[in-house]
């Protein structure tokens, strides 16, 4: 066999090599993708219809969000909100005093399509207790919406960056195999075009 025979002839090692990469980078990034939905648990929310004045025993002391559903389709209720919708006035009111709401600018998305929403207010309480919140809707085309309320997640941030580097892991595994395999296959043809000519 001559120079160019050994050069372009492509090795079980050379193929098994990005193979082996993709599963492990697959791998990882399934597990960082378990531990992001981990961190990010939604079950502790509870939902409620506005407009409506609710009572909730907050048990806990500190932050807290309100999330508004800005898309739902179901046998009951069929709407999708435009962004940065503005027809909802929520109070929140402790002992007869009110708290502080503030306006979320960098909301943060869950669901699946056809069902989704986002973090809209945020507040902060220092004491547990049962808290009133009052809301309305000021919307000509809309006139209820759904709405969901839970103690913030301190890992909501860190679920976020597992998440998107999940997904850039994921993705750097599948190119890497597709330009390896692309390549491998170029070094076959032309060793194959080289045999040919022997």
């Amino acid at each position: 066999m001559n120079y160019s025979d050994d050069t372009y002839k492509p090795t079980k090692k050379q193929v098994i090599i990005p193979i082996i990469v993709l599963v492990v980078t697959l791998a990882i990034g399934g597990i960082l993708l378990l531990v992001a939905r981990t961190l990010n648990d939604e079950g502790k929310k509870v939902s409620f219809i506005a407009p409506s004045t609710e009572i909730f025993n907050l048990e806990e002391p500190g932050n807290y969000t309100i999330y508004l559903t800005t898309q739902i389709t179901s046998d009951k209720m069929n709407y999708s909100l435009p962004e940065n919708f503005k027809g909802l006035d929520a109070e929140l009111t402790f002992g007869g005093e009110k708290v502080t709401l503030t306006k979320i600018d960098d909301a943060y998305t869950y669901g699946e399509e056809g069902n989704r929403s986002e973090s809209y207010l945020s507040f902060d309480i220092n004491e547990p207790g049962e808290y009133q919140l009052t809301t309305r809707v000021e919307s000509e085309s809309i006139s209820e919406l759904v709405l969901a309320i839970g103690k913030t997640e301190e890992n909501l941030e860190m679920a976020l960056i597992l998440a998107t580097c999940a997904g850039m892991l994921i993705l750097m595994g599948i190119c890497q195999f597709v330009a390896y395999m692309i390549f491998y296959l170029g070094k076959w043809l032309y060793y194959y075009y080289k045999m040919k000519r022997i």
